[in-house]
Order: C-alpha cells, then structure tokens, then sequence
C-alpha cells in the first residue's frame, strides 16, 4: 500500500494540469476562463492563437495552481497507509485532485510554450484494502503562430474592421498515466502507459470598435493521442502492506480523440472606466459553458481586482483574483470554489513579463 500512495504522492507533485473547464494562468482564471476575446500574452497558446498578433514585446510566462478535494484522507494516506487501512477498512474512501501550469515566451506574432492538464482520483471500497484510481497528466508542447489581415472598408452595422487577426495552435501531445482497480479483496490491477499525438486550433479575434473585440477559437479540429503500456496484476498483504506480482504485464495499445470544442466570446472596454468585461461560451461534445469576467484598475497602473463565474453542465463555479503590477513583471493570484464539487482551487503567475 505504501508504494501506491508513493506512486501517486509523486504524480500528484510532479503533474501540472488545468483546473477542470477553466483554463490556465492567474489572470484569465481569475476572470472565470472569458478569455477567448483578451488573450493576448502566453496563454494565447490554450485560449486563442489570434491573440498572439497583438503581442509585440518579448513576453513570458510561468504559471501554476491547483485544486483539491478531501486533502485530509490523501494526507493520512501517505503519512501512514497501514495505520489508515486499519481505521477505514470498512469505510468508502476518496479524495482527488487537479494541477495546472503553463510555461513559455511569445514575441511578434509568435509563440511556446507548454500546457499541461491533468487530474489525479483515488478511491477505496468499504470492507477492502485496494484502492482504486487514477492519475493522468498530458503536456501539450504548443507552437502559436499568428498575422494579421487589413480589411479596410469592410463594415456591419454599428462595427467597423479594420483588421483581423487569426491565428493556429500546432500542439505535440505527450502523456503520462498510472491506474490502480481493484480485482479482489487484496488484489488489484495496475496500469502503466505513455501517450504521443498531434491536435491543433484554429482562431480568429477583432476589435469591432474601439471599445468591443471579439474572438472565436476552434480548438482540437484535428487531434488524438495514442496512449500504449501494461496492466499487472498485484497483490497487497494487508498485514505488512507489502505488494506482490500475480500476473506478469500485459501489454496494450488505444487511439484516444481529443475532444473538438468552439468557444466564442467578446469584451468590453467601459469608457472612462478602466473596467473591462467579457463574455465567452465554450461548447464540446452536446454541452456549453458560459462564462463572465471583469477586470478593475483599483490603483492605475499598479493593482487590478478580477472576479468571475462559470456556469454549465454541471458546473457553478466563482472566481476572484489579483494583479500587481512591477518594473518588469506581473504577479497575478487566482482563487476560485465550485459550488457543485464543494472544492477550491488556487493559481498564481510566479512570473510574466514584456521587455
């Protein structure tokens, strides 16, 4: 059991994912993921490739958060696995949770940098010793590319383009999984695998006046993974805790799609404000989330307030954060609950600058 727990301690340290339907770095998450019309820095590498027409000025970017649920028992768990067998052998035990990071530069148009997702879930059974569960982390080596096209005269009713900026995602896939279901009271099954693919996105954004821009993404048009890797069959002595082989590795291979999404959205300049709104919704697979953000200038030039809310299928979430500005760099802090999993989660900009 205690190798398990180390197995996981370690997947759960090591992987960097992103929160579940919210998205990646500080900012943006802040404002409850409405960022497919703002992207205009890294992150552009996961919201909208468009964006990164707009960046001009070497900008970077390393950010990292993360979410949890029922800490306490994956805490006991790994303090001591055989103490927390005893007191819960006749109990259902869970707990699980989400990292998420990106790293990376993008400068004139042009962008690096890496995404990675993934999400860790352990359960174990009343009346058993073999837990159940799963960790998975994918990182997504991301190349933006983006240019912008003048379109002088073209004009809607109460908008008028000047331009309009598109952009493409070419993303390497490469992914890690360690899964664990029981077989038996003391058996379980364990499956090791690595994974490789390709996908991309393809996006558009606009300034349809000087107050209002808006932007689309396609996002996974093309794309899947090939995951490959064993599945052993073990056994725990639930005396000493020690894991056993029953079964030699067998070993697998599956093509997994990635799922296509559209996401949609605009943001709002309020004039004479400094307010910034947005509005975005994302639509995958028969489901939609809708998502609202403001942005607020408290002190100019040096701290902004940030609040949003996602809602969807199964999905309440609230999110708020801050952005304190510096010489050269911008330390941005999310923090966010979802009201329907009872979980929070928490991100922070360690770095992001522009030279």
């Amino acid at each position: 059991m205690k190798k398990i727990c180390v197995a996981f301690v370690l997947i759960l340290l090591t992987v960097t994912a992103s929160y579940a339907q919210i998205g990646v770095g500080a900012r943006s998450i802040a404002m409850g993921g409405a960022f497919v019309a703002i992207a205009n820095d890294v992150t552009a590498a996961y919201y909208n490739p468009a964006g990164a027409a707009k960046i001009g000025a070497i900008s970077g970017k390393l950010s990292l958060g993360g979410s949890a649920n029922n800490l306490d028992q994956m805490t006991a768990a790994i303090g001591n696995p055989s103490k927390f067998l005893q007191d819960n052998f006749n109990k259902n035990v869970s707990f699980n949770g989400n990292l998420d990071g990106i790293v990376g530069f993008a400068s004139n148009k042009f962008g690096l940098a890496a995404v990675v997702q993934g999400a860790l879930d352990m359960t174990k059974p009343a009346g058993s010793v073999s837990p159940s569960g799963n960790g998975t982390v994918t990182e997504d080596i991301t190349l933006t590319l983006a240019h912008s096209f003048d379109v002088p005269g073209l004009s809607v009713p109460y908008f008028s383009l000047g331009s309009i900026d598109v952009g493409i995602n070419a993303k390497y896939i490469i992914g890690q999984m360690y899964s664990e279901a029981p077989t038996g009271v003391t058996n379980f099954s364990e499956t090791i695998a690595n994974a490789s693919g390709t996908a991309f996105d393809i996006g558009a954004a606009a300034n349809l006046t000087s107050m209002v821009k808006a932007g689309i993404v396609f996002r996974n048009i093309v794309g899947s993974e090939n995951w490959s890797g064993t599945t052993t069959t073990k056994k725990i002595d639930p005396l000493t805790g020690q894991v056993s082989i029953v079964t030699a590795g067998t070993p697998f291979s599956q093509d997994n799609a990635r799922t296509p999404v559209t996401a949609i959205g605009a943001a709002l300049d309020v004039p004479g404000t400094g307010l910034l709104t947005a509005l975005e919704i994302d639509s995958a697979a028969g489901s939609s989330v809708t998502r609202l953000g403001v942005e607020y200038p408290l002190i100019p030039m040096l701290l902004k307030i940030r609040g949003g809310y996602v809602t969807g299928t199964g999905t309440a979430m609230w999110t708020s954060g801050l952005g304190i500005t510096f010489p050269i760099f911008e330390l941005n802090i999310a923090y966010g609950s979802n009201t329907n999993t009872n979980s929070n989660f928490a991100v922070i900009d360690l770095i992001s600058m522009g030279i």
